[in-house]
């Protein structure tokens, strides 16, 4: 190769590396510095810097063909002559302190496409004065410390809570409390998020309500609320972790926590009330309309002793009760009921009663697995129509039995199968110990077309009654109702 090859082929991998790092000209600012970028796997930007001795500077929907999607964590940390931001519609995201320690950042202007403002953001701006949020805003999350230090900036107050503004609505976030001493705090009812940490270690205050209007709720925003004994949860979020509860140590060992949760909300989030330290009481409001529980909604809530759920809930997340080690007692009673997660009673060692109303939809419902069903710990029983019981009756109309649904419960001693089912599931009665004596509705012939699937063999075990409503003539064991009780004939053998 020829050094002047050499040469050419030198210059291009500058260029191409140029490319890939992505230095442009955007020609976005007073000083026309050159933005400095990076691309995510989709091939969109992600702002990384420019010049420190930008002055204004305006974040555009594409550089050089790519769609803008975030301003990078730190992108601009410590730009100290930056004063003006301008951020074009498109762009979704600051990031982790982009921001941070910009000391003469005056205006900030944010798209309605803006959905995230990370962790310390605009901290410690301190001539930050002027926040422009559009109308249609699609923000949705403001991170811990996003405008922390920002004393030039006018927050909006009402009640103990600061709050920063968009068109139209002077309460569009709840930033933070007044201060860590208040003891009480209205939420505005135009207010649509709540900042992380927004109330973290509000020691004294003993009340809260989240009204409806609230979509959006950061991570921590209560935790170590030690004295926060009643809450009334009326908004409508989305699914929160269980890495980032909102109400993690909330309640203290002399401060047991009651919720409760509003007729209007149809869905309890995913890890909602996750980790609440001292929860004891969960409350639905009359007429409630819920109708699911969220994956790990009720997570590590140690001190919960019972729960009431009502009629009107379908489905209950997977984890949704895990590592509650203190609940003695679950009622559902209800007619609705389809489906329960996997391992939603997991870890309920202490429970030893459940309360059902509708055999048919407990038999019915969907059990995705082993730990779905709250007999699973081996110690839980049968509580119907107040008493719990050993021998349970199913009521003719019961099409199946459904996979787990009774697996585990070793206090079953005697069962009455209906001639409607036709198929037992897997493991329906898997590790049923004393299960001993199974009367079943119908003849011998009947019983054998019974689909049993595997993992039952506490049925195939047990000693089997067919029913006769008279005297039987043929060998056998057979039973029927006396005086609405069951009762073996005898001298059949």
């Amino acid at each position: 190769m020829s050094r002047r090859l050499r040469l050419i082929s030198l210059i291009s991998l500058i260029f191409l590396a140029l490319t890939i790092s992505g230095c442009a000209d955007t020609n976005n600012d007073t000083n026309n510095n050159p933005l400095k970028y990076t691309r995510n796997s989709s091939g969109e930007a992600v702002i990384t810097g420019c010049n420190a001795d930008v002055t204004t500077l305006t974040v555009p929907a594409q550089i050089d063909g790519h769609p803008v999607v975030s301003i990078g964590s730190g992108a601009f940390f410590n730009y100290v002559n930056l004063k003006e931001v301008i951020i074009e519609e498109g762009v979704k995201i600051i990031e982790s302190s982009a921001f941070e320690h910009c000391t003469s950042l005056a205006s900030v202007t944010i798209p309605d496409s803006l959905e995230s403002i990370g962790d310390s953001a605009f901290s410690t701006c301190t001539s930050l004065n002027e926040i422009s949020i559009a109308e249609h805003s699609a923000l949705k999350n403001v991170g811990k410390l996003a405008f922390y230090g920002c004393n030039a900036f006018e927050f909006n107050e009402f009640d103990n809570a600061k709050y920063i503004p968009k068109a139209k609505n002077a309460y569009f976030i709840l930033y933070e409390t007044k201060d860590k001493e208040i003891t009480s705090c209205e939420i505005n009812s135009m207010s649509e998020i709540i900042a992380a940490e927004a109330f973290t270690e509000c020691i004294k205050i003993a009340e809260l309500t989240v009204p409806e209007n609230i979509k959006y709720i950061g991570d921590s925003a209560f935790k170590t609320c030690s004295k926060l004994g009643n809450i009334y949860f009326y908004a409508k979020i989305p699914d929160k972790t269980e890495l980032n509860p909102i109400f993690e140590k909330v309640g203290s060992v002399s401060t047991p926590v009651t919720i409760t949760i509003g007729k209007n909300l149809t869905e309890i989030p995913d890890y909602l009330f996750s980790s609440i330290y001292r929860l004891v009481n969960v409350v639905f409001e009359d007429g409630t309309l819920c109708t699911s529980i969220g994956e790990g909604a009720f997570y590590n809530c140690n001190f919960l002793s019972s729960v009431t759920l009502p009629a009107s809930v379908e489905n209950i997340g997977a984890r949704a009760f895990e590592a509650c080690e203190n609940l003695q007692m679950i009622s559902l009673n209800n007619s609705s009921l389809k489906f329960i997660g996997e391992n939603a009673f997991y870890e309920c060692d202490s429970l030893i009663g459940v309360d059902i109303t509708d055999k048919k939809a407990f038999c019915e419902c969907e059990y995705e697995n082993k730990y779905s069903s709250p007999l699973s710990n081996g110690q839980a029983v049968i509580v119907y129509n107040g008493n719990s019981t050993s021998n349970l009756i199913l009521p003719e109309g019961i099409t199946k039995i459904s996979a787990n649904a009774f697996s585990g419960y070793k206090k079953l001693n005697k069962i009455i199968i209906p001639k409607s089912v036709t198929v037992i599931e897997e493991g329906a009665f898997a590790d049923c110990e004393g299960l001993s004596e199974i009367y079943y509705a119908d003849s011998a012939s009947a019983f054998s077309a019974l689909e049993i699937q595997s993992s039952n063999e506490a049925i195939t075990d047990a000693v089997i009654y067919y029913y006769s409503s008279t005297s039987p003539t043929a060998p056998g064991n057979f039973w029927c109702y006396v005086n609405g009780i069951p009762g073996i004939w005898e001298n059949n053998q």
